[in-house]
């Protein structure tokens, strides 16, 4: 059997630490938006998006899918 192309760990979102500053208005945003088939989150490195992500999929009633993809895997996608 082939191996697949994407680690198992790129569809689960990280685990929420303990201590995190509350983005209550962040997440009545991304919760407004919530009927929308996709939602997509830009903002330079270190502000916070998965973070911000993975905090309002665990509070989601409705199921949430995860896939983290970096700059490594659009290159692996172009070598084949």
């Amino acid at each position: 059997m082939a191996e697949p192309h994407l680690l198992v760990t790129k569809f689960i979102p990280p685990p929420r630490r303990s201590e995190l500053l509350p983005r209550v208005a962040l997440i009545e945003r991304l919760n407004q938006h919530r009927k929308l088939p996709l939602v997509l989150l830009s903002a330079g490195g270190g502000f916070g998006k998965t973070t911000l992500l993975s905090v309002w999929a665990s509070q989601s009633p409705s199921p949430v899918a995860w896939l983290s993809l970096d700059h490594l895997d659009l290159q692996y996608s172009r070598s084949e």
